[in-house]
């Protein structure tokens, strides 16, 4: 049976369970990146359980990525509107536009202007650090799985988004950040691999998910779901 993953379903789960969740959500993504794709959409309810395990679905806005061999590293990549509170800084800034981008915008206000109800912002997209913005919002899925909530529970959207790309992030009980539990203390130092401001201080997908398995082997937690409900559905 499976099971779409939210936040509130953390509350009937063990921190071992967490623990076991934050490594399959990372060994997915960093799956995914291994075959030069970027998901660009991810958060919790991207993923859903089959037999134990936690995978990745809904590839919808997914990017390929391609290599630019003059500069020696992967191209950067157009991404729309970028709505919610789980997004990297970056994808919230709408700048850095390309030269096609620039004259879209300005046909975009043209037509405003003759009245044919277009809004300039919707032709507006930016260009975006690749795969990074993935392993930011995959940082979100870990404090969910701390805090037991969503990123900006109960926060305005536009809120949140100017508070992201100021460089705050959502806030830690004081419980949680002065946990001596070493399933807690790994989720938070695998959080913030994954939510520097600058998209290349970022670890990789599969850096956090080497991190998080490393971690979950000295505990003797297991990479397979077992104590979980597996047959709850949502």
């Amino acid at each position: 049976m499976s099971h779409v993953w939210d936040e509130s379903w953390c509350k009937r789960t063990t921190q071992r369970d967490r623990l076991t969740i934050a490594v399959q959500v990372a060994a997915a993504l960093a799956d995914v990146h291994a075959f030069d794709i970027a998901h660009t959409d991810i958060a919790a309810k991207q993923y859903v359980l089959i037999d134990g395990i936690y995978k990745l679905q809904d590839f919808n806005r997914c990017k390929l990525l391609e290599w630019d061999r003059q500069n020696n590293e992967t191209c950067t990549f157009n991404v729309g509107k970028n709505p919610g509170v789980s997004r990297s800084p970056e994808e919230y800034k709408y700048k850095d536009l390309t030269n096609k981008v620039r004259q879209i915008y300005i046909l975009g206000a043209l037509l405003e202007i003759i009245h044919l109800l277009i809004r300039v912002r919707n032709f507006v997209t930016s260009l975006l650090p690749l795969s990074q913005i993935d392993v930011y919002s995959m940082g979100n899925i870990f404090y969910s799985l701390l805090m037991e909530i969503k990123v900006f529970d109960g926060i305005k959207s536009k809120t949140a988004q100017k508070t992201v790309m100021r460089g705050g992030r959502p806030k830690l009980n004081r419980t949680i950040t002065q946990s001596v539990d070493p399933i807690i203390i790994a989720l938070i130092r695998a959080m913030r691999m994954c939510q520097a401001q600058q998209a290349q201080d970022r670890a990789t997908a599969k850096e956090v998910y080497m991190f998080l398995l490393s971690e979950a082997r000295k505990l003797g937690v297991p990479e397979i779901l077992r104590s979980a409900d597996t047959s709850a559905k949502s």
